[in-house]
Protein backbone atom coordinates (compact mmCIF):
# COMPACT_ATOMS: atom_id res chain seq x y z
CA UNK A 1 0.00 0.00 0.00
CA UNK A 2 1.50 3.32 -1.02
CA UNK A 3 1.47 6.18 1.43
CA UNK A 4 2.17 9.74 0.32
CA UNK A 5 2.76 12.59 2.74
CA UNK A 6 0.12 15.30 2.77
CA UNK A 7 1.05 18.47 0.91
CA UNK A 8 -0.09 21.97 1.71
CA UNK A 9 0.10 22.77 -1.99
CA UNK A 10 -1.62 19.78 -3.53
CA UNK A 11 -3.98 18.77 -0.74
CA UNK A 12 -2.98 15.15 -1.34
CA UNK A 13 -3.39 12.81 1.59
CA UNK A 14 -2.40 9.11 1.91
CA UNK A 15 -3.52 8.01 -1.55
CA UNK A 16 -4.41 4.36 -1.65
CA UNK A 17 -5.06 4.25 2.09
CA UNK A 18 -8.29 2.61 3.14
CA UNK A 19 -10.58 5.09 4.90
CA UNK A 20 -11.36 2.74 7.76
CA UNK A 21 -7.69 2.00 8.41
CA UNK A 22 -6.97 5.72 8.21
CA UNK A 23 -9.67 6.35 10.79
CA UNK A 24 -7.79 4.28 13.34
CA UNK A 25 -4.32 5.74 12.74
CA UNK A 26 -2.67 6.67 16.00
CA UNK A 27 -2.74 10.42 16.58
CA UNK A 28 0.73 10.48 18.15
CA UNK A 29 2.27 9.01 15.01
CA UNK A 30 0.37 11.49 12.86
CA UNK A 31 1.61 14.47 14.86
CA UNK A 32 5.18 13.36 14.22
CA UNK A 33 4.69 12.52 10.54
CA UNK A 34 1.93 14.72 9.16
CA UNK A 35 1.51 18.50 8.92
CA UNK A 36 -2.27 18.07 9.13
CA UNK A 37 -1.98 16.60 12.62
CA UNK A 38 0.27 19.44 13.75
CA UNK A 39 -2.27 21.96 12.45
CA UNK A 40 -4.98 20.11 14.37
CA UNK A 41 -2.93 20.15 17.57
CA UNK A 42 -2.18 23.88 17.22
CA UNK A 43 -5.85 24.77 16.74
CA UNK A 44 -6.92 22.48 19.58
CA UNK A 45 -4.54 24.20 22.00
CA UNK A 46 -5.77 27.59 20.75
CA UNK A 47 -9.43 26.55 21.13
CA UNK A 48 -8.93 25.40 24.71
CA UNK A 49 -6.90 28.51 25.56
CA UNK A 50 -9.43 30.97 24.16
CA UNK A 51 -12.28 29.25 26.00
CA UNK A 52 -10.37 29.34 29.27
CA UNK A 53 -9.68 33.04 28.77
CA UNK A 54 -13.35 33.69 28.03
CA UNK A 55 -14.45 31.78 31.14
CA UNK A 56 -11.91 33.25 33.55
CA UNK A 57 -11.93 36.80 32.19
CA UNK A 58 -15.62 37.38 31.45
CA UNK A 59 -17.33 35.04 33.94
CA UNK A 60 -20.25 35.05 31.50
CA UNK A 61 -23.35 32.98 32.32
CA UNK A 62 -26.26 32.68 29.89
CA UNK A 63 -29.82 33.02 31.20
CA UNK A 64 -31.02 29.62 30.03
CA UNK A 65 -28.09 27.85 31.64
CA UNK A 66 -29.14 29.26 35.01
CA UNK A 67 -32.72 28.05 34.50
CA UNK A 68 -31.46 24.48 34.13
CA UNK A 69 -29.03 24.95 37.01
CA UNK A 70 -31.86 26.08 39.30
CA UNK A 71 -33.65 22.77 38.74
CA UNK A 72 -30.47 20.83 39.55
CA UNK A 73 -30.03 22.79 42.78
CA UNK A 74 -33.65 22.17 43.74
CA UNK A 75 -33.25 18.44 43.18
CA UNK A 76 -30.43 18.27 45.71
CA UNK A 77 -32.35 20.48 48.15
CA UNK A 78 -35.29 18.09 48.10
CA UNK A 79 -37.74 20.13 46.01
CA UNK A 80 -37.58 17.93 42.93
CA UNK A 81 -36.10 18.43 39.49
CA UNK A 82 -38.15 21.56 38.83
CA UNK A 83 -37.70 25.34 38.81
CA UNK A 84 -39.64 26.20 41.98
CA UNK A 85 -41.23 24.12 44.69
CA UNK A 86 -44.78 25.46 44.28
CA UNK A 87 -44.94 23.91 40.78
CA UNK A 88 -43.38 20.48 41.21
CA UNK A 89 -42.38 18.31 38.29
CA UNK A 90 -42.11 20.94 35.56
CA UNK A 91 -39.71 19.70 32.86
CA UNK A 92 -37.95 23.08 32.73
CA UNK A 93 -34.81 22.17 30.75
CA UNK A 94 -34.34 21.04 27.17
CA UNK A 95 -31.14 19.01 27.44
CA UNK A 96 -31.32 15.99 29.77
CA UNK A 97 -27.64 15.29 29.13
CA UNK A 98 -26.50 18.72 30.30
CA UNK A 99 -28.88 18.48 33.26
CA UNK A 100 -27.17 15.24 34.28
CA UNK A 101 -23.83 17.06 34.20
CA UNK A 102 -25.24 19.86 36.35
CA UNK A 103 -26.82 17.39 38.76
CA UNK A 104 -23.47 15.69 39.21
CA UNK A 105 -21.80 19.03 39.88
CA UNK A 106 -24.53 20.25 42.22
CA UNK A 107 -23.79 17.28 44.48
CA UNK A 108 -21.00 19.55 45.75
CA UNK A 109 -22.66 22.85 44.83
CA UNK A 110 -20.71 23.25 41.59
CA UNK A 111 -23.15 22.55 38.77
CA UNK A 112 -21.99 25.46 36.64
CA UNK A 113 -18.34 24.51 37.09
CA UNK A 114 -19.16 20.95 36.01
CA UNK A 115 -20.91 22.26 32.90
CA UNK A 116 -17.99 24.48 31.95
CA UNK A 117 -15.47 21.69 32.45
CA UNK A 118 -17.66 19.37 30.36
CA UNK A 119 -17.73 22.01 27.61
CA UNK A 120 -13.95 22.31 27.69
CA UNK A 121 -13.62 18.55 27.41
CA UNK A 122 -16.17 18.47 24.55
CA UNK A 123 -14.01 20.95 22.62
CA UNK A 124 -11.48 18.16 22.08
CA UNK A 125 -13.78 15.72 20.21
CA UNK A 126 -15.37 18.63 18.33
CA UNK A 127 -12.09 19.52 16.67
CA UNK A 128 -10.83 15.94 16.56
CA UNK A 129 -13.77 14.56 14.60
CA UNK A 130 -13.71 17.57 12.27
CA UNK A 131 -10.02 16.87 11.67
CA UNK A 132 -10.78 13.19 10.96
CA UNK A 133 -13.51 14.12 8.49
CA UNK A 134 -11.05 16.42 6.72
CA UNK A 135 -8.66 13.47 6.34
CA UNK A 136 -11.41 11.26 4.93
CA UNK A 137 -11.89 13.68 2.05
CA UNK A 138 -8.23 14.56 1.59
CA UNK A 139 -8.47 18.20 2.58
CA UNK A 140 -5.28 20.20 2.29
CA UNK A 141 -3.96 22.57 4.93
CA UNK A 142 -6.00 25.65 3.89
CA UNK A 143 -9.32 23.78 4.04
CA UNK A 144 -8.41 22.12 7.34
CA UNK A 145 -7.35 25.47 8.78
CA UNK A 146 -10.65 27.13 7.83
CA UNK A 147 -12.67 24.37 9.48
CA UNK A 148 -10.63 24.23 12.68
CA UNK A 149 -10.29 28.02 12.93
CA UNK A 150 -14.06 28.36 12.80
CA UNK A 151 -14.61 25.71 15.47
CA UNK A 152 -11.86 27.17 17.65
CA UNK A 153 -12.66 30.88 17.46
CA UNK A 154 -16.23 31.48 16.29
CA UNK A 155 -18.18 33.65 18.71
CA UNK A 156 -21.16 31.33 19.16
CA UNK A 157 -18.93 28.26 19.48
CA UNK A 158 -17.10 29.92 22.39
CA UNK A 159 -19.90 31.87 24.04
CA UNK A 160 -22.67 29.35 24.56
CA UNK A 161 -20.39 26.48 25.52
CA UNK A 162 -18.54 28.42 28.19
CA UNK A 163 -21.61 30.31 29.46
CA UNK A 164 -23.27 27.23 30.95
CA UNK A 165 -25.15 25.80 27.97
CA UNK A 166 -25.04 22.33 26.40
CA UNK A 167 -23.92 23.77 23.07
CA UNK A 168 -20.33 22.52 22.95
CA UNK A 169 -21.42 19.00 23.89
CA UNK A 170 -24.13 19.06 21.22
CA UNK A 171 -21.62 20.28 18.64
CA UNK A 172 -19.16 17.52 19.52
CA UNK A 173 -21.94 14.96 19.18
CA UNK A 174 -23.09 16.38 15.83
CA UNK A 175 -19.60 16.13 14.33
CA UNK A 176 -19.08 12.68 15.91
CA UNK A 177 -22.36 11.47 14.40
CA UNK A 178 -21.24 12.68 10.98
CA UNK A 179 -17.85 10.99 11.32
CA UNK A 180 -19.16 7.63 12.52
CA UNK A 181 -21.82 7.67 9.80
CA UNK A 182 -19.25 8.39 7.09
CA UNK A 183 -16.90 5.64 8.35
CA UNK A 184 -19.56 2.95 8.98
CA UNK A 185 -18.75 2.65 12.68
CA UNK A 186 -22.29 1.61 13.51
CA UNK A 187 -21.95 0.76 17.21
CA UNK A 188 -20.28 4.07 17.92
CA UNK A 189 -22.88 5.81 15.79
CA UNK A 190 -25.61 4.23 17.92
CA UNK A 191 -24.01 5.61 21.09
CA UNK A 192 -23.43 9.05 19.54
CA UNK A 193 -26.99 9.20 18.20
CA UNK A 194 -28.47 8.21 21.56
CA UNK A 195 -26.38 10.85 23.35
CA UNK A 196 -27.34 13.40 20.70
CA UNK A 197 -31.04 12.78 21.33
CA UNK A 198 -30.38 13.24 25.05
CA UNK A 199 -28.50 16.46 24.39
CA UNK A 200 -30.67 18.36 21.90
CA UNK A 201 -34.12 17.60 20.44
CA UNK A 202 -32.96 18.61 16.95
CA UNK A 203 -31.20 15.25 16.63
CA UNK A 204 -34.67 13.85 15.99
CA UNK A 205 -34.16 15.14 12.42
CA UNK A 206 -30.95 13.11 12.08
CA UNK A 207 -32.26 9.77 13.32
CA UNK A 208 -34.66 9.11 10.39
CA UNK A 209 -32.01 10.13 7.84
CA UNK A 210 -29.65 7.53 9.26
CA UNK A 211 -32.50 5.02 9.41
CA UNK A 212 -33.57 5.54 5.80
CA UNK A 213 -30.00 5.24 4.54
CA UNK A 214 -29.38 2.01 6.44
CA UNK A 215 -32.77 0.57 5.51
CA UNK A 216 -31.69 0.57 1.87
CA UNK A 217 -27.99 -0.18 2.32
CA UNK A 218 -27.37 -2.23 5.47
CA UNK A 219 -30.35 -3.52 7.45
CA UNK A 220 -28.19 -5.38 9.93
CA UNK A 221 -26.41 -2.11 10.74
CA UNK A 222 -29.82 -0.45 11.12
CA UNK A 223 -30.72 -2.91 13.84
CA UNK A 224 -27.40 -2.24 15.58
CA UNK A 225 -27.82 1.54 15.51
CA UNK A 226 -31.46 1.45 16.62
CA UNK A 227 -30.78 -0.99 19.45
CA UNK A 228 -27.80 0.88 20.87
CA UNK A 229 -29.25 4.38 20.49
CA UNK A 230 -32.50 3.23 22.12
CA UNK A 231 -30.53 1.70 25.00
CA UNK A 232 -28.87 5.08 25.56
CA UNK A 233 -31.91 7.29 25.06
CA UNK A 234 -34.94 5.32 26.22
CA UNK A 235 -34.17 5.05 29.97
CA UNK A 236 -34.40 8.83 30.30
CA UNK A 237 -37.51 8.91 28.11
CA UNK A 238 -39.21 6.39 30.39
CA UNK A 239 -38.10 8.22 33.53
CA UNK A 240 -39.27 11.60 32.21
CA UNK A 241 -42.65 10.14 31.24
CA UNK A 242 -43.10 8.70 34.73
CA UNK A 243 -41.81 11.76 36.59
CA UNK A 244 -43.13 14.62 34.43
CA UNK A 245 -46.01 12.90 32.66
CA UNK A 246 -44.42 13.48 29.24
CA UNK A 247 -41.06 12.83 27.57
CA UNK A 248 -41.29 16.22 25.82
CA UNK A 249 -39.59 19.09 27.70
CA UNK A 250 -41.96 21.78 28.93
CA UNK A 251 -39.51 24.30 27.48
CA UNK A 252 -40.58 23.20 23.99
CA UNK A 253 -44.26 23.70 24.81
CA UNK A 254 -43.55 27.09 26.36
CA UNK A 255 -41.34 28.39 23.57
CA UNK A 256 -43.87 27.27 20.98
CA UNK A 257 -46.03 30.12 22.27
CA UNK A 258 -43.36 32.54 21.12
CA UNK A 259 -42.06 30.65 18.08
CA UNK A 260 -45.46 29.53 16.89
CA UNK A 261 -46.89 28.48 13.55
CA UNK A 262 -49.03 31.31 12.25
CA UNK A 263 -52.22 30.51 10.32
CA UNK A 264 -53.00 31.36 6.72
CA UNK A 265 -51.51 34.31 4.88
CA UNK A 266 -50.20 35.88 8.10
CA UNK A 267 -47.87 32.93 8.55
CA UNK A 268 -46.45 33.16 5.05
CA UNK A 269 -45.99 36.92 5.38
CA UNK A 270 -44.17 36.36 8.67
CA UNK A 271 -41.88 33.80 7.01
CA UNK A 272 -41.25 36.20 4.13
CA UNK A 273 -40.27 38.89 6.63
CA UNK A 274 -38.11 36.41 8.57
CA UNK A 275 -35.98 35.16 5.69
CA UNK A 276 -33.99 38.36 4.97
CA UNK A 277 -32.60 38.30 8.52
CA UNK A 278 -31.33 34.70 8.33
CA UNK A 279 -27.86 35.89 7.38
CA UNK A 280 -27.40 37.53 10.81
CA UNK A 281 -27.34 34.07 12.39
CA UNK A 282 -23.94 33.15 10.97
CA UNK A 283 -22.49 36.56 10.16
CA UNK A 284 -19.23 37.45 11.91
CA UNK A 285 -19.78 40.11 14.59
CA UNK A 286 -23.57 39.88 14.07
CA UNK A 287 -24.41 36.30 15.08
CA UNK A 288 -24.57 36.93 18.84
CA UNK A 289 -28.08 38.08 19.72
CA UNK A 290 -26.85 40.67 22.23
CA UNK A 291 -23.90 41.84 20.13
CA UNK A 292 -23.53 44.29 17.26
CA UNK A 293 -20.57 45.95 15.52
CA UNK A 294 -20.23 49.71 15.19
CA UNK A 295 -18.33 51.25 12.33
CA UNK A 296 -18.03 48.00 10.37
CA UNK A 297 -19.80 48.34 6.99
CA UNK A 298 -22.73 45.95 6.77
CA UNK A 299 -21.81 45.39 3.13
CA UNK A 300 -18.50 43.85 4.23
CA UNK A 301 -20.21 41.51 6.70
CA UNK A 302 -22.76 40.48 4.07
CA UNK A 303 -19.92 39.78 1.65
CA UNK A 304 -18.39 37.31 4.11
CA UNK A 305 -21.75 35.56 4.53
CA UNK A 306 -22.17 35.33 0.76
CA UNK A 307 -18.63 33.98 0.43
CA UNK A 308 -19.07 31.19 3.01
CA UNK A 309 -22.49 30.31 1.58
CA UNK A 310 -21.05 29.94 -1.92
CA UNK A 311 -18.13 27.91 -0.57
CA UNK A 312 -20.55 25.64 1.29
CA UNK A 313 -22.71 25.19 -1.80
CA UNK A 314 -19.86 24.17 -4.09
CA UNK A 315 -18.28 22.13 -1.32
CA UNK A 316 -21.51 20.24 -0.67
CA UNK A 317 -21.92 19.48 -4.37
CA UNK A 318 -18.37 18.17 -4.56
CA UNK A 319 -18.58 16.00 -1.42
CA UNK A 320 -21.95 14.53 -2.37
CA UNK A 321 -20.46 13.59 -5.74
CA UNK A 322 -17.66 11.77 -3.85
CA UNK A 323 -19.88 10.07 -1.30
CA UNK A 324 -23.66 9.84 -1.29
CA UNK A 325 -23.57 9.59 2.48
CA UNK A 326 -22.72 13.26 2.75
CA UNK A 327 -26.14 14.00 1.25
CA UNK A 328 -27.65 12.89 4.58
CA UNK A 329 -25.57 15.53 6.40
CA UNK A 330 -26.64 18.18 3.89
CA UNK A 331 -30.28 17.17 4.39
CA UNK A 332 -29.86 17.35 8.18
CA UNK A 333 -28.73 20.96 7.86
CA UNK A 334 -31.47 21.87 5.38
CA UNK A 335 -34.25 20.23 7.40
CA UNK A 336 -33.21 22.17 10.48
CA UNK A 337 -33.03 25.40 8.47
CA UNK A 338 -36.55 24.79 7.16
CA UNK A 339 -37.84 23.99 10.66
CA UNK A 340 -36.21 27.12 12.08
CA UNK A 341 -37.73 29.25 9.34
CA UNK A 342 -41.22 27.77 9.41
CA UNK A 343 -41.31 28.01 13.21
CA UNK A 344 -40.01 31.60 13.14
CA UNK A 345 -37.42 30.86 15.81
CA UNK A 346 -35.85 34.07 17.04
CA UNK A 347 -32.13 34.77 16.78
CA UNK A 348 -32.25 34.73 20.60
CA UNK A 349 -32.21 30.94 20.37
CA UNK A 350 -29.04 30.82 18.28
CA UNK A 351 -27.48 28.12 20.45
CA UNK A 352 -29.84 25.74 18.60
CA UNK A 353 -27.95 26.61 15.43
CA UNK A 354 -24.36 26.07 16.58
CA UNK A 355 -24.06 22.28 15.92
CA UNK A 356 -25.49 22.79 12.44
CA UNK A 357 -23.04 25.59 11.71
CA UNK A 358 -20.21 23.24 12.67
CA UNK A 359 -21.48 20.77 10.05
CA UNK A 360 -22.06 23.61 7.59
CA UNK A 361 -18.41 24.62 7.88
CA UNK A 362 -17.30 21.15 6.85
CA UNK A 363 -18.79 22.03 3.48
CA UNK A 364 -17.29 25.53 3.58
CA UNK A 365 -13.92 23.85 4.04
CA UNK A 366 -14.72 21.50 1.15
CA UNK A 367 -15.36 24.54 -1.02
CA UNK A 368 -11.96 25.93 -0.05
CA UNK A 369 -10.40 22.55 -0.87
CA UNK A 370 -11.99 22.46 -4.31
CA UNK A 371 -10.59 25.92 -5.07
CA UNK A 372 -7.24 24.83 -3.67
CA UNK A 373 -7.02 21.92 -6.09
CA UNK A 374 -7.60 24.16 -9.10
CA UNK A 375 -6.30 27.59 -8.03
CA UNK A 376 -4.02 27.09 -5.01
CA UNK A 377 -2.89 30.73 -4.95
CA UNK A 378 -6.50 31.86 -4.50
CA UNK A 379 -7.44 29.30 -1.85
CA UNK A 380 -4.93 30.44 0.76
CA UNK A 381 -6.09 34.09 0.92
CA UNK A 382 -9.74 32.98 0.82
CA UNK A 383 -9.12 30.66 3.75
CA UNK A 384 -7.24 33.38 5.63
CA UNK A 385 -10.05 35.91 5.14
CA UNK A 386 -12.76 33.52 6.35
CA UNK A 387 -10.72 32.41 9.36
CA UNK A 388 -9.85 35.99 10.30
CA UNK A 389 -13.43 37.23 10.01
CA UNK A 390 -14.75 34.59 12.42
CA UNK A 391 -11.91 35.13 14.90
CA UNK A 392 -11.72 38.93 14.88
CA UNK A 393 -14.43 39.28 17.53
CA UNK A 394 -12.19 37.89 20.32
CA UNK A 395 -10.41 41.13 21.35
CA UNK A 396 -13.61 43.10 20.72
CA UNK A 397 -16.30 40.94 22.32
CA UNK A 398 -14.51 39.57 25.39
CA UNK A 399 -14.19 42.96 27.20
CA UNK A 400 -17.84 43.75 26.37
CA UNK A 401 -19.01 40.35 27.65
CA UNK A 402 -17.17 40.95 30.92
CA UNK A 403 -18.78 44.38 31.12
CA UNK A 404 -22.27 42.97 30.60
CA UNK A 405 -21.73 40.27 33.21
CA UNK A 406 -20.56 42.72 35.86
CA UNK A 407 -22.80 45.70 35.15
CA UNK A 408 -26.07 44.12 34.02
CA UNK A 409 -26.24 40.39 34.83
CA UNK A 410 -24.74 40.78 38.30
CA UNK A 411 -25.61 44.38 39.15
CA UNK A 412 -29.16 44.45 37.74
CA UNK A 413 -30.68 40.99 37.26
CA UNK A 414 -29.07 39.21 40.21
CA UNK A 415 -29.69 42.17 42.52
CA UNK A 416 -33.34 42.26 41.38
CA UNK A 417 -33.66 38.57 42.24
CA UNK A 418 -32.16 39.09 45.69
CA UNK A 419 -34.50 41.98 46.43
CA UNK A 420 -37.47 39.92 45.31
CA UNK A 421 -36.27 37.13 47.54
CA UNK A 422 -36.39 39.53 50.50
CA UNK A 423 -39.74 41.08 49.55
CA UNK A 424 -41.73 37.93 48.75
CA UNK A 425 -43.32 35.54 51.20
CA UNK A 426 -43.98 31.88 50.48
CA UNK A 427 -47.52 32.67 49.29
CA UNK A 428 -46.57 35.57 47.01
CA UNK A 429 -46.25 35.32 43.23
CA UNK A 430 -44.44 37.36 40.60
CA UNK A 431 -44.66 37.77 36.82
CA UNK A 432 -41.44 38.59 34.99
CA UNK A 433 -39.11 37.99 32.08
CA UNK A 434 -36.27 36.98 31.85
CA UNK A 435 -36.24 34.09 34.31
CA UNK A 436 -32.61 32.94 34.61
CA UNK A 437 -30.75 35.24 36.98
CA UNK A 438 -33.80 36.43 38.90
CA UNK A 439 -35.13 32.90 39.36
CA UNK A 440 -31.73 31.74 40.60
CA UNK A 441 -31.46 34.53 43.20
CA UNK A 442 -35.14 34.53 44.29
CA UNK A 443 -34.80 31.05 45.70
CA UNK A 444 -37.91 28.93 45.19
CA UNK A 445 -40.26 31.87 44.96
CA UNK A 446 -43.32 31.28 42.76
CA UNK A 447 -42.39 32.87 39.44
CA UNK A 448 -44.74 33.04 36.49
CA UNK A 449 -42.32 33.77 33.67
CA UNK A 450 -42.99 34.59 30.06
CA UNK A 451 -43.18 32.36 28.03
CA UNK A 452 -43.49 29.84 30.87
CA UNK A 453 -40.15 28.02 30.82
CA UNK A 454 -40.45 27.19 34.51
CA UNK A 455 -44.21 27.43 34.98
CA UNK A 456 -47.18 25.52 33.60
CA UNK A 457 -49.45 28.21 35.08
CA UNK A 458 -47.78 30.77 32.81
CA UNK A 459 -48.05 28.56 29.76
CA UNK A 460 -51.75 27.94 30.36
CA UNK A 461 -52.39 31.67 30.77
CA UNK A 462 -50.41 32.58 27.66
CA UNK A 463 -52.53 30.26 25.53
CA UNK A 464 -55.11 33.03 25.66
CA UNK A 465 -52.78 35.98 25.08
CA UNK A 466 -49.65 36.51 22.97
CA UNK A 467 -48.83 39.91 24.50
CA UNK A 468 -45.83 38.71 26.46
CA UNK A 469 -45.18 39.79 30.02
CA UNK A 470 -47.84 42.53 30.25
CA UNK A 471 -50.55 40.20 28.95
CA UNK A 472 -49.44 37.56 31.44
CA UNK A 473 -49.56 40.15 34.23
CA UNK A 474 -53.11 41.09 33.27
CA UNK A 475 -54.19 37.44 33.14
CA UNK A 476 -52.66 36.36 36.47
CA UNK A 477 -52.51 39.60 38.51
CA UNK A 478 -49.71 38.35 40.75
CA UNK A 479 -48.49 39.90 44.00
CA UNK A 480 -45.41 41.37 42.30
CA UNK A 481 -44.31 42.39 38.82
CA UNK A 482 -40.80 42.85 37.46
CA UNK A 483 -40.83 44.89 34.26
CA UNK A 484 -38.61 46.86 31.98
CA UNK A 485 -39.76 50.49 31.58
CA UNK A 486 -41.16 49.84 28.09
CA UNK A 487 -43.11 46.81 29.35
CA UNK A 488 -44.62 48.91 32.12
CA UNK A 489 -45.69 51.43 29.50
CA UNK A 490 -47.26 48.64 27.43
CA UNK A 491 -49.17 47.43 30.50
CA UNK A 492 -50.51 50.94 31.08
CA UNK A 493 -51.64 51.26 27.46
CA UNK A 494 -53.10 47.77 27.01
CA UNK A 495 -54.50 47.24 30.52
CA UNK A 496 -54.80 50.57 32.35
CA UNK A 497 -57.10 49.11 35.02
CA UNK A 498 -54.54 46.42 35.84
CA UNK A 499 -51.67 48.93 35.88
CA UNK A 500 -53.51 50.94 38.54
CA UNK A 501 -53.42 47.95 40.89
CA UNK A 502 -49.61 48.11 41.18
CA UNK A 503 -47.20 50.50 42.85
CA UNK A 504 -43.46 50.68 42.33
CA UNK A 505 -41.48 49.47 45.35
CA UNK A 506 -37.99 49.31 43.87
CA UNK A 507 -35.95 49.93 40.74
CA UNK A 508 -32.57 48.45 39.89
CA UNK A 509 -30.41 50.21 37.31
CA UNK A 510 -27.00 49.54 35.83
CA UNK A 511 -24.20 51.66 37.31
CA UNK A 512 -23.73 55.01 35.54
CA UNK A 513 -20.28 54.02 34.25
CA UNK A 514 -21.71 51.05 32.32
CA UNK A 515 -20.82 51.21 28.63
CA UNK A 516 -22.34 48.77 26.16
CA UNK A 517 -19.98 49.77 23.35
CA UNK A 518 -16.23 50.16 22.98
CA UNK A 519 -13.67 49.65 20.22
CA UNK A 520 -16.34 49.30 17.56
CA UNK A 521 -18.34 46.53 19.22
CA UNK A 522 -21.38 46.46 21.51
CA UNK A 523 -22.91 43.84 23.78
CA UNK A 524 -26.20 44.81 25.38
CA UNK A 525 -27.81 43.69 28.62
CA UNK A 526 -30.60 44.55 31.05
CA UNK A 527 -30.01 48.05 32.41
CA UNK A 528 -33.27 48.91 34.20
CA UNK A 529 -35.75 46.64 36.01
CA UNK A 530 -38.70 47.90 38.04
CA UNK A 531 -40.31 45.94 40.88
CA UNK A 532 -43.99 46.64 41.52
CA UNK A 533 -46.34 45.33 44.20
CA UNK A 534 -50.09 44.91 43.98
CA UNK A 535 -51.85 47.30 46.35
CA UNK A 536 -55.43 46.12 45.82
Amino acid sequence: MSVERASALTGAYPRGSHLHRLAYTRLREEIVALPHARVFLAFLIAALAVRLVFWLYTGRIWEDGLMALTAARNAWEGFGLTHHASEPRVYCFTSPLSEMVMLAGEAVGQGLLAMRIASLIATVPTLYYAYRISLLFGFGIPALAVLLAYLAFDQLQIFYGMAGMETQIATALAVANAYYFLTSQWRKLGVALGLGLLCRPEFVFWAPLVGIFLLFHDRRALLTVVTISAAVFMPWTALATIYYGSPIPHTISAKSLSFHWMPGTHRWQAIYDYLPNWWHSFAPLREHVMGAPRGVPETAIRAVVILVTLLAAIGAGWLVAQSRRTAAIVLFILIFAAYRTMSLISIYGNWYLVPFLALFFIFVAAGVELIHRHWPRIAIPVAAVVAFCYAVHVPLSFPRERNVQLYTNDAVQTVTGKRLNALMSASDTVVLEPLGYIGWAARNKTIYDSPGIGSKVSTAALLHTHESVWGLAAALRPTFLVMRPRELEELGVAYPDVAKLYQQVDEVKAPPDYQACAWGYCVYGETDLIILKRTQ
